[in-house]
């Protein structure tokens, strides 16, 4: 359950009990949000210990924790949390979220005060907070869409970093921010592959069992791809209930995986439920107004209708989220392993002949990125870019552009530098990247879609002892093996997967977007982004997108789409 509260005068306010916590006898104020998955192991350490549990709690779990360990408490919880703790005799309050980010955490210290939630509409709500869009978010948002660390969409508002506490000062005010927790930042070359993929196994199988619902039946997302047929494989494999599993598939034969789905659910006997969407727009519409900040990830369509399908059937689900960064399962993977065998080929003056010829082409063009003269760093990061800096500033006004005249590189200086922090091979950065960027891309995407709902979304892959496994003891080899993506897992999908499945195929969870954009969705597009004032964005620019968007080989969906999802979000904020 989300909080939020102000410190005031030396003292908590709680806004929503609507009074000071001023019991003189209470010295610590605990609140959390999620779920902390290793309680009872915890609770047992610490009875051992001599403390002893009145209510089974996060706030009382945590604050035994806290008395037993200090501000290194955290170290111990695996879960998804974010929780303050308000200590009155020490007059500071400590911020915490948990190890990978699964759920968000906000504050501000703004014109004297100091507000914190895991909910940033709770904060933009308040009378007193003047919501005003911050220009460098914008910013990476268009390049990226998603806004990555501190950064939130508005000004004075910051997210607390995963693996990170926040300590404040009641008296000082000061702040500081500190890691409790990262992942290794260092790869590896070496290792027996039978004795890792048994490794892996294992941390699965207890990843899943600590998450599984025990009192009502398991339950799990079943797209008929590798990853969350695995899980589903493993719940079996823990219990003797039928597991419930729920797929949402498209009319499109191109996009529609059900079929796969349908295999793995007769194989292991599921309850399964299916749930075909259409492009309808009351639900693209309700389903960017429960974003807290705009995200523009295709599959925030299929998710947000997975999860009402899952409400209304379970009261937990695990989700297969996650694993394409740590075993590098995306298509963007190959081709940038690809690019970077293929520049190690070309002589240095056929490269720059490639590249006059990538300048023939105009930015848009979608073949303009494998003909550029450019790294195949560069070219991993330009593929997960959506506008790039030359066409961002075709896109932003000028008053936009002169604010930004300092900060207009700072997108492609973040990306850089996050892929640059990891002490690993190529692959190994790839990896990492995609990694950083699950908190603020698919794991908002969840917490935001669920949080109103009466469920419980779980992420196997994302335990931090799969996490410190795949980023600091497993080889990039068993990894990406020539065009063969998230090769250890399909080794152990050859164990628990029906044979008939093909695990080499990869289509995603993503809707037939493209199509949409240039037929059900054109007339409302065009509305949306060209009528009315527009106080950032060049419409004549807009105009060119979608005038290019017409012809495949100009294929702008994800712009457009970036630019469909921030203007909707803005109308709904």
């Amino acid at each position: 359950m989300s909080f939020l509260h102000e410190i005031c005068d030396g003292r908590i306010m709680g806004f929503n009990e609507k009074t000071f916590f001023s019991d003189p006898k209470i010295t610590l104020y605990i609140g959390c949000d999620g779920e902390i998955h290793n309680s009872e192991e915890v609770r047992n350490i610490l009875r051992k210990k001599g403390y002893e549990f009145k209510e089974q709690n996060n706030n009382e779990l945590i604050s035994n924790a806290y008395k037993e360990w200090g501000e290194d408490c955290p170290k111990v919880f695996n879960g998804a949390f974010a929780f303050f703790i308000f200590d009155r005799a020490k007059r500071k309050l400590i911020l915490v979220r948990d190890q990978v980010g699964r759920i968000p955490l906000y504050y501000s210290h703004f014109n004297g005060k100091f507000i914190f939630s895991s909910n940033l509409n709770d904060i933009i709500e308040r009378k007193a907070f003047p919501k005003e869009i911050d220009l460098s978010a914008l910013n990476l948002y268009l390049t990226l869409r998603y806004i990555p660390g501190e950064k939130t969409i508005f000004k004075n508002i910051h997210k607390v970093l995963p693996g990170s506490s926040v300590r404040y000062d009641i008296d000082s005010r000061n702040l500081e921010e500190w890691k409790y927790w990262e992942p290794p930042l260092e790869g590896t070359q070496i290792g027996n592959e039978t004795e890792l993929v048994e490794e892996l196994e294992t941390l699965l199988e207890k990843s899943v069992k600590l998450r599984l619902d025990t009192e009502s039946n398991p339950a799990g997302f079943l797209s008929g791809g590798l990853d969350s047929s695995i899980l589903v494989a493993l719940m079996s494999k823990l219990t003797s209930k039928p597991v419930k599993t729920f797929i949402v598939g498209y009319s499109d034969k191109h996009y529609n995986e059900t079929g796969y789905s349908k295999v793995v659910s007769d194989y292991y006997q599921t309850d399964h439920h299916e749930l075909f969407i259409k492009p309808d727009i009351d639900h693209l519409i309700a389903c960017i107004a429960q974003l807290q900040e705009p995200l523009a990830d295709p599959s925030i369509i299929p998710t947000y209708h997975a999860l009402r399908l899952a409400n209304e059937n379970a009261n937990s689900v695990l989700s297969g989220d996650g694993a394409d960064g740590l075993f590098l399962g995306f298509r963007t993977h190959v081709l940038s392993s690809q690019h970077l065998d293929i520049n190690n080929k070309i002589p240095k003056p056929l490269r720059q002949i490639k590249g006059k010829i990538a300048g023939m082409f105009p930015e848009e063009h979608k073949l303009k990125i494998f003909l550029d003269n450019i790294s195949s760093s560069q070219f991993f990061l330009q593929r997960n870019t959506v506008f790039n800096n030359v066409m961002r500033k075709k896109l932003l006004k000028g008053w936009v552009l002169e604010e930004l005249q300092e900060t207009i590189n700072q997108p492609e200086e973040y990306a850089n530098s996050v892929f640059e922090s990891y002490d690993g091979t190529f692959s190994e950065k790839m990896g990492y990247f995609t990694y950083k960027s699950d908190p603020d891309d698919i794991l908002s995407k969840i917490y935001n879609l669920s949080r109103d709902l009466d469920l419980h979304v779980r992420i196997p892959f994302l335990d931090t002892n799969i996490v410190e496994f795949a980023l600091g003891k497993l080889p990039a080899n068993l990894k990406l093996k020539g065009e063969t993506t998230k090769y250890i897992l399909k080794k152990i999908g050859e164990k628990y997967l029906p044979p008939e499945l093909p695990l080499e195929r990869k289509r995603g969870f993503n809707p037939p977007l493209s199509k949409w954009l240039r037929n059900e969705w054109f007339d409302f597009a065009v509305e949306i982004l060209l009528d009315g004032e527009d106080g950032f964005f060049e419409k004549e620019y807009i105009l060119r997108l979608l005038k290019l968007n017409k012809n495949s080989n100009y294929d702008q969906t994800r712009r457009l789409f970036s630019l469909l999802v921030f203007k909707i979000w803005q109308m709904n904020h």
